[in-house]
């Protein structure tokens, strides 16, 4: 089951073969400090390997991407994946572009992508946080995900527990 899902100002729909140039776009304006890059996006072609991969892992129900799209300019301006860990855990990515950072975009998108958990089977996330990233540990703090791991290699482990 996937389908698209809309805030105010956030259209939330799978990722398509046509996101090509987009994604690559995105990954191009990523401050690579700020997030903890578990897609290879590097390039053009790398971006179409991965939006390729992605409908492979959503045929085999181990992960969905969703793109981020700005309704009023139809741009892609972030991504929402989540890849199946276990039978009701995933571990997720999320990243935004930098002009729409602190603007509560992606407050919107976790607000409704959090409350889907249960439709996708899911009790439990995971996500990677780079620790010098005080915006994204203020951010989990928000939403309720608790730091369980701080690593040595700069990034923190966080959980959220849908209750």
């Amino acid at each position: 089951m996937l389908y698209s899902l809309e805030t105010n100002r956030v259209l939330i729909r799978p990722l398509e073969k046509a996101d090509q140039q987009a994604l690559w776009h995105l990954f191009e304006r990523l401050d690579k400090e700020l997030f903890r890059n578990p897609v290879p996006v590097v390039d053009l072609a790398s971006a179409g390997h991965y939006i390729d991969q992605s409908i492979l892992d959503l045929a085999s129900g181990q992960a969905i991407c969703w793109a981020l799209m700005d309704k009023a300019s139809a741009m892609m301006i972030g991504l929402w994946h989540w890849a199946r860990s276990n039978k009701d855990e995933a571990s997720i990515y999320c990243c935004i572009a930098p002009e729409c950072m602190r603007k509560g975009y992606m407050s919107e998108v976790a607000t409704i992508m959090i409350s889907q958990m249960p439709a996708y089977g899911l009790k439990k996330a995971l996500a990677s946080v780079p620790a010098q990233n005080l915006e994204a540990r203020y951010f989990m703090l928000h939403f309720g995900w608790t730091c369980i791991e701080k690593g040595n290699d700069g990034y923190e482990t966080w959980e959220f527990v849908y209750k």
